[in-house]
């Protein structure tokens, strides 16, 4: 019995130590450095100015970072790049650890910045770097950034001069404004301190159209980034704050005419997209109408509105019927809610769907601007309604479903950087 109690006793002793053995080399396993463009907001290849999806290919990025880690901070202004990185020099993958070394990576991702500031023209790399900076949230950063979109403010032309077959023609250039719009947006979010005037006032710097051209106004695109970046990196009451804000920076007109079916600004364009876009984003706009904020008349009208198109949204995931809250329904009944064409149309689309509960006033509600409607849009709300119900589709349901949109990158697999850049392809 004692022999046994010794051989139990040897077996768990080395049970435990080849555990702590398999545990140690676990430990000493080098990790990989963080991958900047994992979380990446809504990858798709259309945002052709960033990486849309990258794997990280192990030993080559344990390779790079050891080469990053043996420059000092004192020598990161000086070193040579085929003496530090050799062949990795050539890697896509260098500029995305370079992002994730702090005052290192930023001062070597910005000697990179400057060949091009020397004349190099703009490439697929130039994106890379400048996407990677705006991964890192500091105001050195920052100040790279803002420094970059001046220049290509200043330099950028939409189209350029190439020699085909003996002949100089014109062909049409990607926007290259949008990237360190783009990466300065993601970089004053990552820092938790983008505010609405910031991304105005960057919409003001890319609203005049370049000189000689016309249809490059690109003061819709930083709302648009604004708002995806503050989602993804800021605390919610900010995110809300931020669409508070800017709502209220339009004027009268922008918002009468976004109500009354006519083409508004820019601006409002973005912000309406970015509330309705995605059913994780929806509750934003209730939680801005039960809020208790003192909204201009215009911008409370707005939002109803855009709350009940959400509700025909909502409609469509549920086969014909939306959910209905009475703390909102009192909203839309017990206040004075201005006649506006948009409140007349979904009016009568929602009067072709089915409330999850019966709240007479509210049918009631529907029908009083529903009978404003002009006719001619009596077809058009016909076809909505027939979408609603599936009879006629125009988008799968998953379109309101931002992860489901993102599936299909996950079957990218292979290690590389996906990005479809100035000519598409992979670096």
């Amino acid at each position: 019995m004692g022999a046994l109690k010794r051989i139990v006793n040897f077996a768990l002793i080395g049970i435990i130590l080849c555990t702590s053995f398999s545990l140690g080399q676990e430990s000493n396993e080098p990790q990989l450095p963080q991958n900047v463009f994992e979380q990446d907001i809504s990858p798709n290849p259309n945002k052709w100015w960033k990486p849309y999806r990258v794997i990280f290919d192990r030993q080559k990025v344990l390779e790079i970072q050891r080469q990053i880690e043996a420059i000092s901070l004192k020598d990161a202004g000086t070193i040579k790049f085929d003496t530090a990185f050799g062949e990795n020099v050539k890697s896509a993958f260098l500029f995305p650890v370079l992002a994730t070394h702090g005052e290192k990576g930023t001062i070597i991702l910005e000697r990179f910045v400057q060949l091009y500031n020397k004349g190099k023209e703009l490439d697929d790399e130039w994106l890379l770097i400048i996407a990677s900076l705006g991964r890192i949230p500091t105001p050195q950063s920052q100040k790279i950034l803002e420094e970059q979109l001046e220049l290509i403010i200043k330099d950028w032309k939409p189209n350029k001069l190439v020699t085909v077959k003996g002949r100089q023609i014109q062909v049409p250039q990607l926007d290259a404004r949008v990237s360190p719009l783009d990466a300065l947006i993601a970089c004053l979010a990552g820092q938790k301190i983008l505010t609405a005037k910031d991304i105005n006032s960057l919409s003001k710097k890319v609203k005049e159209p370049i000189s000689g051209y016309s249809g490059y106004n690109l003061a819709g695109f930083p709302w648009t980034s604004g708002l995806e970046w503050a989602r993804e990196l800021m605390p919610e009451k900010t995110v809300l704050q931020i669409i508070e804000d800017g709502l209220n920076m339009c004027d009268e007109e922008e918002l009468l005419k976004a109500m009354d079916l006519q083409v508004s600004s820019e601006r409002l364009r973005s912000v309406s997209k970015f509330l309705y876009v995605a059913k994780d984003v929806w509750p934003l706009t209730e939680k801005l109408l039960l809020s208790n904020n003192t909204f201009k008349p215009e911008v409370f009208d707005f939002l109803l509105i855009h709350y009940m198109y959400i509700l025909r949204y909502k409609a469509e995931i549920g086969n014909g019927v939306y959910p209905l809250d009475e703390k909102i329904v009192h909203l839309f009944t017990e206040g004075e809610v201005i006649h506006h064409g948009k409140l007349s149309y979904i009016s009568k689309i929602l009067l072709g769907c089915e409330p999850s509960k019966d709240y007479p006033e509210w049918q009631q509600f529907l029908s009083k601007h529903a009978d404003k409607l002009d006719p001619t849009y009596d077809p058009s709300v016909e076809t909505e309604i027939r979408r609603v119900h599936g009879t006629e589709k125009l988008f799968p349901k998953s379109t309101y479903n931002r992860q489901e949109r993102t599936e299909v990158f996950k079957n990218i697999t292979q290690p590389g950087v996906y990005m479809h850049g100035f000519h598409g392809g992979r670096l």
